[in-house]
């Protein structure tokens, strides 16, 4: 292709060539030739410019797609940058909020050990008290049981004295007893002779000789007065002691219902419940003159010989 474009352009130069030769051509060829060169000059020379049109146009078409293409790349790639430029900002505030909200985090993280710490101290402190407390209440209970278990032996000490007493007393019961029917026939025998004179002497006699039974008679009411009395004090304390008895053991079983329930047991019903008890005890002194009445009901109720 290069050469059918170039052939024509030679000609020219060839027919140049042959007249500066000195080839004898005749003047009208020579005009002719000339023509023709003119010719076909000005048809490269259109050649030429039109070509280099083609070509300008060519290069500007194809720089404009290049501008083009380069502006499109440089529009997204902005666009891009401004994205990314956006998203930096967007996390560079979100970091910033994420820093905030984790210095606030940790602030109150260090707030809630602190408060954890102080409360982690008081309930030590309350569970070292309770346990206090429990010792105190473990010991007051072991003080009360050896207390109870001193009272048990008290209470049946006095039981076997009350039974022995009881027996004797029975004993004395069946011989007042025989003594009341051998005064009461002794009565009968005296108002059947009474009336009868010749038996003064006789009832004399009988009274002189009943002097020593009526004095031993008065005895053993003494002695069976005592007895009575030695009785009832016995029982009251007997009653007594097994009032303080329950009474300790309600305590016993409210001071571990108590300490199974809570561990702060207040200790000044311990105190007012150790008043009771110790006035209880002193309470038989009071029973001396209940037993003087019924020693004057019981001498009040002798039968006069």
């Amino acid at each position: 292709m290069s050469q059918s474009l170039v052939a024509p352009y030679q000609r020219p130069r060839l027919t140049i060539v042959l007249l500066e030769d000195g080839n004898p051509l005749t003047e009208a060829s020579k005009s002719v030739v000339q023509e023709e060169c003119q010719r076909v000059s000005t048809e490269g020379q259109n050649f030429r410019m039109e070509m280099s049109d083609k070509f300008e146009n060519a290069m500007k078409y194809f720089l404009s797609f290049i501008y083009r293409y380069i502006y499109d790349i440089l529009l997204a790639v902005s666009v891009k940058l401004e994205e990314q430029k956006n998203e930096c900002i967007a996390q560079f505030e979100e970091n910033n909020s994420l820093r905030n909200k984790l210095k606030d985090l940790a602030d109150q993280y260090n707030i809630i050990q602190q408060k954890y710490a102080h409360q982690l101290k008081e309930k030590t402190l309350e569970l070292e008290l309770a346990d206090l407390k429990i010792q105190q209440h473990q010991a007051k209970a072991a003080q009360e049981h050896a207390q109870m278990v001193l009272y048990a032996e008290q209470v049946s000490q006095l039981v076997t004295t009350e039974k022995n007493l009881r027996v004797q007393l029975a004993a004395d019961g069946e011989k007042f007893q025989q003594f009341q029917d051998a005064l009461s026939k002794s009565n009968e025998v005296f108002e059947t002779y009474k009336e009868m004179e010749q038996m003064v002497k006789a009832i004399k006699d009988f009274r002189k000789q009943n002097e020593a039974p009526k004095n031993k008679c008065e005895n053993s009411d003494i002695a069976l007065v005592k007895l009575i009395e030695e009785r009832e004090v016995m029982k009251k304390q007997l009653d007594k002691y097994k009032n303080q008895k329950d009474k300790l053991e309600s305590l016993c079983r409210s001071l571990q219902a108590e300490r199974k329930q809570s561990p702060s047991v207040s200790i000044p019903n311990d105190a007012s419940n150790q008043e009771d008890v110790t006035s209880q005890k002193q309470s038989p002194s009071s029973s001396i003159p209940d037993d003087a009445s019924n020693q004057e009901d019981v001498t009040s109720q002798q039968p006069e010989v």
